[in-house]
C-alpha cells in the first residue's frame, strides 16, 4: 500500500501544471531572442513613422515659405509697376532682368527692381539695393518684358523660385508665376 501512495504521489508530481509549481523557471534563451526581435521591430517602425511626419512637415513649411515668398515678391512688383509715367527698362518690346520706372509724383525715382545672382533686389533713386526675397528662397529666373504698345501698356513678369536649404531629403519645393500686369495711373 505504501508503494501504491508514492506511486500515485509520483504520478501526481509528474503532471505538468504541478511541475511549474515544483521548480522555479525563467525565460529560455529562444524566448529571450524573440521578445527582443519583436521590440526591435516595434521600436523601428516607430522611429520610421516619427520621421516621416517630421520630413513631411517639414517639406509642407518649405512648399509654404515658396509660395509666400512668390506672393510677396508679386505684390512687390504690382506696387512698382502702379500709377507709373515711365518705363526706362526694359525699353518697348524687350525683355530684361531689370524693372526701372519712374513713378508719379514719388520722390525717390526712378524704382528698380532686379535679380542679382539668387535674389531679388529693389532700390529707390539710385540708392543702394534691398534684398526683397529671404536667405530660405534662391531666384532662379526673373524676366521682364515690356509689352507697351497701342493703348494697354504692360509688363509680362516671369519669376522662378525655389527653395535653397539643402535639408530636405525629397525634392525642393518650387513655383513658376507668369502673369502680365497693365499699367494704369491713379
Amino acid at each position: 500500500m505504501d508503494s501504491l501512495k508514492s506511486k500515485k504521489s509520483a504520478g501526481i508530481s509528474n503532471l505538468p501544471i504541478f511541475q511549474s509549481f515544483n521548480r522555479d523557471r525563467g525565460f529560455t534563451l529562444i524566448e529571450i531572442i524573440i521578445y527582443v526581435a519583436l521590440l526591435s521591430l516595434t521600436i523601428g517602425f516607430i522611429l520610421v513613422a516619427v520621421y516621416q511626419i517630421i520630413d513631411s512637415k517639414t517639406g509642407a513649411s518649405a512648399r509654404t515659405s515658396v509660395e509666400e515668398e512668390a506672393n510677396f515678391l508679386i505684390k512687390k512688383i504690382k506696387w512698382v509697376l502702379t500709377n507709373v509715367d515711365v518705363i526706362n527698362q526694359p525699353t518697348a518690346g524687350a525683355t530684361s532682368t531689370t524693372l526701372s520706372v519712374n513713378k508719379f509724383n514719388f520722390p525717390a525715382n526712378p524704382v528698380a527692381i532686379s535679380r542679382s545672382g539668387s535674389d531679388v533686389n529693389i532700390s529707390y533713386a539710385g540708392n543702394p539695393a534691398t534684398t526683397l526675397n529671404s536667405e530660405d528662397i534662391s531666384v532662379g529666373d526673373l524676366v521682364f518684358e515690356n509689352i507697351s504698345g497701342g493703348s494697354n501698356p504692360a509688363v509680362k513678369i516671369k519669376l522662378n523660385l525655389e527653395y535653397r536649404p539643402n535639408d530636405l531629403k525629397t525634392t525642393k519645393p518650387s513655383t513658376t508665376i507668369e502673369t502680365t500686369i497693365y499699367l494704369r495711373k491713379q
